[in-house]
């Protein structure tokens, strides 16, 4: 997860328990604007400790897993179903376009 993903996860959760950005920061002795670039994934570094308050406080659970190892299958599957999405997008623009009548 990188932190753009990680930001969205704290922005819903701050809302989900209905707390400001301003209160939530007043909350962890945070400024308002680390917890905005924190939502929007634009912070690099925030400490450990500030971290797990801000898990505590926002109710989320801190996990550490492995990552997932790709394999030839999996990447070569994650190929062809963007390949097919892009098929499908292509062949709805061209049929909106053929069906359309012409224009004058």
């Amino acid at each position: 997860m990188d932190t753009l993903e990680m930001g969205k996860v704290f922005r819903e959760a701050r809302k989900r328990r209905k707390l400001t950005q301003r209160e939530l920061a007043s909350a962890l002795r945070m400024s308002p604007a680390t917890i905005s670039d924190l939502e929007r994934g634009c912070i690099q570094d925030l400490g450990f400790r500030k971290l797990q308050r801000l898990c505590a406080v926002l109710a989320l659970e801190l996990q550490v897993v492995p990552q997932a190892e790709e394999t030839y299958e999996t990447l070569w599957a994650k190929r062809n179903a963007e390949a097919e999405t892009a098929r499908r997008e292509t062949d709805a623009i061209l049929d909106h376009y053929l069906s359309a009548p012409p224009q004058a």
